[in-house]
């Protein structure tokens, strides 16, 4: 009877190590699992501020091409102005 009682405890002591063994296999799971979006999400946002950059780069060479255009427009008119003078 008593060998018995001391099998049971065993068996229930197993049992919750095994228990405890799969809740930290799930634990550590979860905290991978968290670490990987973490990775993912932090590699979107580098992605996006790398494209804001690029847009910002293109938006200004866009802006200083079309300060030449006008730039020379002006020297244009102003070339035509000096010869009207002249003439």
């Amino acid at each position: 009877m008593i060998m018995i009682m001391i099998m049971i405890m065993i068996m229930i002591m197993i049992m919750i190590m095994i228990m405890i063994m799969i809740m930290m296999m799930m634990m550590m799971m979860m905290m991978m699992m968290m670490m990987i979006i973490i990775i993912i999400i932090i590699i979107i946002i580098i992605i996006i501020m790398i494209m804001i950059m690029m847009m910002m780069i293109i938006i200004i060479i866009i802006i200083i091409i079309i300060i030449i255009i006008i730039k020379d427009k002006y020297y244009e008119a102003y070339s035509l102005i000096l010869t009207t003078i002249n003439l």
